[in-house]
């Protein structure tokens, strides 16, 4: 939720944000995680959200409807989804695989690293995939550095380098 105000003394826009409880919801990973990533999923839920954010902005809804029909069709002729970022998250199937096989997300995700149809529609679901979304940037986190937060989103956002992108996660 947003609202802007003109601050009394200076006349400037004044951008008041919160986040809504049932989008912070979403952005919750399953409690029975048996590992500790490198930046809490509490923390990871924030930049999730931001993230997602940015990922929605950035592609219009013809985008969004080609890459399902291109990645539904690859799903019906061979079983498997293509490996496409996908969905409002824009994520990749071998990503959830991987957190899957690490035991993120518990029994609730196992079936994601089992059935690609049900990997499909969690992709898809904007509440699932905000959640898939915090455990990636969660486990992406440096150990070592500086600014763990930093890293996780620029390994998210698909940049090696630092860059001087217009629209830059961090």
């Amino acid at each position: 939720r947003a609202s802007v105000q003109a601050d009394p003394v200076t006349k400037r826009p004044l951008y008041s944000l919160s986040i809504q409880p049932e989008v912070q919801a979403c952005a919750s990973v399953p409690p029975d995680s048996p590992t500790k990533p490198p930046l809490p999923f509490h923390q990871a839920s924030d930049l999730a959200i931001a993230a997602v954010a940015v990922e929605k902005f950035n592609r219009h809804a013809v985008h969004r409807a080609l890459e399902w029909a291109l990645a539904r069709s690859v799903l019906a002729l061979t079983g498997r989804l293509p490996e496409l970022s996908l969905g409002p998250a824009q994520i990749r199937p071998a990503t959830v695989r991987r957190l899957v096989a690490a035991g993120i997300g518990g029994a609730q995700w196992r079936p994601l690293g089992q059935d690609e149809h049900a990997l499909a529609q969690a992709l898809g679901d904007e509440c699932q995939a905000l959640a898939l979304a915090t455990a990636i940037l969660a486990t992406q986190a440096c150990t070592d550095c500086t600014d763990p937060a930093a890293h996780a989103l620029q390994v998210y956002g698909g940049q090696r380098p630092r860059t001087e992108a217009v629209v830059d996660y961090v």
